[in-house]
Parts: structure tokens; sequence; C-alpha cells
């Protein structure tokens, strides 16, 4: 029979230089990263589109939805804010070519009643025919607009300092696309 010997020796001091040669380099290329992220700092790039596509859309959404209670609850305030108004613009005096005469409590009333009759129902036209989902559309579209314009004046090329794992500081610098 015949021995098997050994020829190919392998040299374990050779392999635990090696390995730890490996690991020494891949701990300098990691502290080199880190110590570049916390001397340079990070930059983010948010995309404002982006943004305020989302938050128009939201915006357009919530008003779409709100708007129609809004008018609606202003239209059953109209009866009370009329009557208010109206009650103190009429006077039981008429004034006609100089001639001073006063004017019957019956035809006051109804005069009252046939004015407010009116102001309440052209008031109720008027918001029954606003378009609520065009003045949504416009207020979602001038808020994104303003978003935009905040971020890209006030968040453009502003430094953060955020503290990772709550120990080591890092730059964030913020950069408006």
């Amino acid at each position: 029979m015949r021995k098997h010997s050994r020829n190919r020796s392998f040299d374990c001091r050779s392999f635990w230089y090696g390995a730890t040669a490996a690991g020494l380099i891949m701990l300098a290329l990691i502290f080199a990263f880190a110590l570049s992220i916390y001397s340079k700092g990070i930059t983010v790039r948010l995309d404002s589109e982006q943004i305020t596509l989302l938050l128009q859309r939201q915006i357009t959404e919530n008003t779409s939805r709100k708007l129609p209670e809004i008018i609606a609850g202003a239209k059953s305030e109209i009866p009370r804010i009329v009557k208010e108004k109206i009650e103190f613009r009429f006077s039981d005096r008429m004034e006609i070519a100089g001639f001073v005469f006063r004017v019957p409590d019956e035809l006051l009333a109804q005069l009252r009643s046939s004015m407010q009759q009116n102001v309440e129902k052209a008031t109720g036209m008027i918001l029954d025919g606003i378009n609520t989902d065009e003045i949504a559309e416009r207020l979602g579209s001038d808020f994104s607009a303003a978003v935009k314009s905040a971020l890209q004046e006030e968040m453009e090329g502003q430094s953060l300092h955020v503290n990772l794992w709550g120990v080591v500081p890092v730059k964030v610098r913020v950069q408006i696309a």
C-alpha cells in the first residue's frame, strides 16, 4: 500500500497573515469611507417636482371634499345674515319729492320679506354656481408652486447635522432639484 504523504503542505501561518492583511485593508477602507462621510458630509437630493405633485394632489383632493361642506354651511347661514343686515336698512318713513310719508307696517314687513327672499335666493344661486373642482385645482397648483418656491429658497444648500446611531455626527447638505 501506498502511504499518502503530504507533499503539499498547508502553511497555516501564511494563511493567517493573508487573512489578517485582508481584514486590515477592509477596515482601513471602511474607516476611510467613514472619515470621508464625517468630514465632507452627505448630500441629499430632493426632487421638488415629485414632492409638490404629491402635495398638490393631496390639497386638491381635500379641497374638493371639504369645499362643498363649507359652501353648504355658508348657505345655511344666509337667512340669518340677510335678516340681520336688512333689519336696519329699512325705515318706516319714505320721502318723495320733498314730502315725507310714513310707510304702513304691513307694507314695510312685505318689503323686508320680499327683499330677504330675493337676497337669499340670489346668494344661494351664486354659491350653487361655484365650481368647487376648479377652485380645488387652482388652490392645489398655487399651494404646490408656493411649496416648490419655499423649498428652493429656504432648503437649497442648507446643512443639517444628524447623529447616526445617536453617536456619530454627520453633516447632511440638502440639494433641491
